[in-house]
């Protein structure tokens, strides 16, 4: 036990304190009915100067516990424990003093009254004053004494049995007192541990949450560095491609997009990867119709199989018309992770994606497998395909590259679907991998069957770039500019205002990061001179390295339309043109 812990000292202090205060009233109590039943026999005189006394320092002592409760932070507690063991002493004395008297000049029915009197003072004293077990000490022997000079100075058989009685009393209390003391100490150092506990727990928290903020940002921000010049690359390799190239040329250019879509898919891998661990990657539930979804991965995967030689089979078993409420961009996220590593680790077979549908009352159950013939996993590895940066083993990542992301991503997205993704051998070679997903059945009036819209015919544009990249600059001009769109470009968002103020322009591809002046407040002001000079809305898109959903969220709050991340894809960036300007066409 700890006695000189400041927090254990306090707290003993406080408990000593707050029980004192009752302990006055009744000695006060008990120096009444001592008075009434003495007040005939004895001197009159000294009785009341002795109540008068006891009355007196109780009330001394109150004023004691009322600066306690009102001042305690201006002293430390060993100065309010030394004034309340003075106070104890002084009480002690007084209550010896007036006991004694009382107990040599008494008859002895009356001693035995008084020293019941006695005994019931200091029995009910142990729980106030064990938590300072000297006070204790000193309050017992003083309580106990005139009984004890009684039996000395009259040894009668009455008064040498009481005296042996208080012996063993004040023996049994001062042990009891001790016991107690010790289990209120064992007691806050237990309660103390556990808070403190709970402040280092609350420490530990806060630093894991630092420390995966940190993390976060520091993932954005090498996404951000990475995708600054990939959109160099991967724009200017698509206008090179647009071009009469050579056959040897034509090799160069699709081996620079290959190695740019992978450096993507890492930089995708790695950022999804941390939306999962801080638990941030929501899965929604909307209308699934299964058998579009298993016909875009097949249209996606058929002619890949076919190019490497391989065989494709997709086993469907199911309605023709199945519709469930689902997340059908995570399951394709999750197929196309599966299929992909499927073709990438066989050679030579097939691969097949199997899909078998149960009716379980109002849900649904999918039951999925990906079946490959390829150069399967060893036994002892399939327990660590799924954690992040394993594969089967170190000769798999240099003959097929990879991070060991995909397994890993793919099973945290089944299983927040309600799934489980595992993983077997294949009898004749391979690998299988399957999981369960139980989907309610879409209702009616929920199922919205998507129709392909022409693409509407767009006349050339005038369009801001507020881009400080030179790189990315020149990206999307000469794209734009493919696109039969005039360019005006603008290196931050100062620029971007005053361009705006002198000239007028159709849409404005709004970089995130700039100097002088971000793209988010240029778009806030922006918003702002529209409602007070009740001009038109001009469509804004964001057009930037930060590809977090907090920035997509930032963007859409100050004002932006829409959100283009780099590297930056023409079909996109034709897409969001079409919608929004011609959206804002049609509003005018």
């Amino acid at each position: 036990m700890n006695l000189t812990d400041a927090v254990v000292l306090q707290r003993i202090t406080a408990l000593s304190y707050r029980g004192a205060i009752g302990g006055q009233f009744a000695g006060m109590v008990a120096a009444t009915a001592l008075l009434a039943l003495h007040f005939d026999t004895h001197s009159q005189g000294f009785l009341l100067l002795w109540w008068l006394c006891i009355g007196v320092f109780a009330l001394y002592r109150l004023s004691v516990f009322r600066r306690y409760r009102l001042h305690a932070a201006q002293r430390d507690d060993a100065y309010w424990q030394k004034i309340h063991l003075q106070g104890v002493t002084m009480t002690s004395v007084l209550w010896a003093i007036g006991g004694t008297y009382l107990m040599l000049s008494s008859p002895i029915v009356l001693s035995v009254l008084t020293a019941l009197i006695f005994s019931g003072l200091t029995v009910g004293s142990m729980p106030v004053l064990s938590p300072m077990l000297n006070a204790m000490r000193i309050y017992a022997f003083f309580m106990t004494l005139p009984i004890w000079l009684n039996a000395l100075f009259d040894p009668t058989s009455m008064n040498m049995t009481l005296g042996i009685m208080f012996i063993f009393l004040f023996i049994t209390l001062l042990k009891s007192a001790k016991n107690y003391r010790d289990t209120i100490v064992e007691s806050l150092e237990l309660e103390l541990a556990q808070t403190r506990l709970a402040e280092d727990l609350a420490v530990a928290r806060n630093q894991a949450e630092q420390a995966n903020r940190a993390k976060t940002e520091f993932i954005a921000n090498v996404s951000h560095e990475i995708r600054t010049p990939m959109n160099g690359i991967v724009g200017m390799a698509h206008l090179l491609a647009q071009t009469p190239l050579t056959p040897l040329q034509q090799e160069k250019v699709d081996v620079i997009n290959q190695s740019a879509d992978l450096l993507l898919a890492l930089v995708n891998d790695v950022l999804d990867l941390s939306k999962i661990e801080a638990n941030r990657l929501d899965i929604v539930a909307q209308t699934v119709h299964v058998p579009q979804v298993l016909a875009e991965i097949e249209q996606m995967f058929c002619l890949r199989a076919k190019s490497q030689g391989l065989l494709w089979r997709l086993d469907y078993q199911g309605d023709a018309d199945l519709t469930l409420l689902g997340d059908a961009l995570r399951l394709r996220q999750v197929l196309v992770n599966l299929l992909g590593n499927a073709l990438k680790f066989t050679e030579q077979g097939a691969v097949t994606l199997q899909v078998r549908t149960q009716h379980e009352a109002a849900h649904c159950r999918v039951q999925i497998a990906v079946m490959d013939s390829g150069i399967g996993i060893p036994a002892a590895q399939l327990p660590f395909i799924f954690d992040a940066f394993v594969q089967a083993d170190g000769s798999s990542t240099r003959a097929y590259g990879g991070t060991g992301l995909g397994l890993t991503i793919a099973r945290r997205l089944v299983r927040g679907m309600g799934g489980e993704l595992v993983a077997s051998g294949n009898v004749k070679g391979g690998t299988t991998f399957q999981f369960d997903l139980l989907w309610p059945y879409a209702l009616a009036s929920e199922v919205v069957i998507e129709k392909a819209q022409p693409l509407e015919a767009i006349r050339p544009l005038q369009v801001l770039l507020a881009e400080d990249n030179p790189t990315n600059r020149l990206v999307a001009t000469r794209l734009l500019e493919k696109q039969g769109h005039t360019v005006i470009s603008a290196e931050n968002g100062q620029w971007v205002l005053e361009i705006l103020a002198r000239q007028a322009v159709d849409v404005v591809l709004m970089d995130m990061q700039m100097p002088e002046m971000d793209g988010l407040e240029a778009t806030r002001r922006i918003r702002q001179q529209e409602l007070t000079v009740s001009q038109p809305r001009l469509p804004i898109i964001a057009l930037t390295a930060n590809a977090m959903a907090e920035d997509r969220l930032r963007c859409i709050e100050a004002g932006m339309d829409d959100f283009l991340a780099k590297p930056l894809k023409p079909e996109l960036l034709d897409q969001a043109l079409r919608e929004w300007v011609v959206s804002a066409s049609s509003a005018d």
